[in-house]
């Protein structure tokens, strides 16, 4: 049993330590809404929104979609949407944070934390 405990203790200590939050700068590329009830990707991407990033100047652990990072609006988040799509017509940069530990519901891909115009 104090085996199991300290192996338990380990891997939580691993998967903390795993995670990482990342400040990135790039420009928007793609940007894909699932509709809102009939999204062929799954039921969970039923009215979501993701964008992907173009040359970021960092690479975080998120799931690449187009060999481009893909990272989840949170949905009803029309804020951070409008910011990426002023960016995209501006061709601006702009600045995401994100958690890699922090994935959308029943998915691999990364949740957007917060995003800046730049």
């Amino acid at each position: 049993m104090k085996t199991f405990i300290i192996a338990l203790f380990a891997l939580l200590i691993t998967t903390s330590a795993s995670a990482a939050r990342y400040d990135i700068t790039a420009n928007v590329g793609e940007i894909r809404f699932h509709g809102s009830t009939q999204s062929t990707a799954g039921s969970h991407w039923n009215g979501v929104v993701w964008i992907s990033l173009e040359n970021p100047d960092k690479n975080p652990n998120c799931v690449k979609y187009r060999n481009k990072y893909a990272v989840a609006v949170a949905k009803g988040d029309d804020s951070a949407l409008s910011i990426a799509l002023m960016a995209k017509a501006s061709n601006s940069k702009i600045l995401l944070t994100l958690d890699d530990s922090k994935k959308m519901q029943g998915d691999v891909t990364c949740l957007l934390q917060y995003i800046t115009l730049l």
